[in-house]
C-alpha cells in the first residue's frame, strides 16, 4: 500500500487478503464502500440494524459480506474489543449522526 497524503481520497492497492472494516455500513457512504470493497477484499460490516430489518436490496449489498450489529461504536472500549477481535488491515469510518436525531443536537 502506498502512503497516503490525503485524508479525502487514497488510491490503496489491496490484495485479496485484505480485511477491511467498516463503521455505519448500512448508511448511504458506508453500503458504497461494501459495494466497491467486497469485490477485492474480506469485508466487515458493522451496522446499526440487524439484517432481519434491511430490504431485499439492501441485504443484498452485503451477501457475502461478515456483518456485526448492535455494537456501540462510539464507546471507546467497545470499539476497541471489536478491532481487536476482528483484527482489520483497515478500518473505515463512515458512520454519522444524522441532524434529525437527538444525538445530532448535543
Amino acid at each position: 500500500a502506498e502512503s497516503c497524503t490525503s485524508w479525502a481520497f487514497c488510491d490503496i492497492s489491496m490484495s485479496s487478503m485484505t480485511r477491511i472494516l467498516i463503521l455505519g455500513a448500512s448508511g448511504m457512504l458506508g453500503h458504497q464502500c461494501v459495494k466497491t470493497f467486497k469485490p477485492t477484499a474480506e469485508v466487515v460490516a458493522i451496522v446499526r440494524r440487524h439484517v432481519d430489518q434491511f430490504t431485499p436490496a439492501q441485504a443484498e449489498v452485503f451477501r457475502g459480506v461478515r456483518l456485526i450489529d448492535g455494537k456501540d461504536i462510539s464507546n471507546h472500549e467497545s470499539l476497541s474489543k471489536l478491532c481487536h477481535d476482528v483484527r482489520p488491515d483497515v478500518v473505515v469510518n463512515a458512520a454519522g449522526i444524522i441532524k434529525q436525531r437527538n444525538e445530532a443536537k448535543e
